[in-house]
């Protein structure tokens, strides 16, 4: 693989990671976060994925939206089509609980 004048490093060879030797070895686990909330509103959370333009992320119940805020007005044009107030820092499940709670209140 050519550098070239880009002063990358080169891929091509395969290079052994250390965090992978490690989880081999069990020193390191990693565990996944529980998803039983983002399942119960995975139909809003796809929803607003879309609207954000990060569809295929991989959700769990403690995802919190600035995790998949890309730009500083998408916060402010998910509260707008939502109709609900929502910040930064809350997990995205909490958001998707307040819109259908909201959603149901009108019906």
């Amino acid at each position: 693989m050519d550098q070239g004048d880009k002063g990358g490093k080169d891929f091509s060879k395969s290079q052994k990671n250390p965090y992978v030797e490690k989880i081999k070895k069990g020193e390191v686990k990693i565990e996944s976060a529980p998803t039983e909330r983002a399942t119960k509103y995975a139909t809003v959370i796809g929803d607003i994925l879309d609207f954000l333009h990060a569809d295929g992320a991989y959700v769990t119940d403690e995802t919190v939206l600035s995790d998949l805020l890309t730009e500083d007005s998408q916060l402010r044009d998910l509260m707008e089509a939502l109709g609900v107030k929502v910040s930064d820092d809350e997990p995205l499940v909490d958001v998707a609980e307040r819109y259908v709670f909201r959603f149901e209140k009108e019906r």
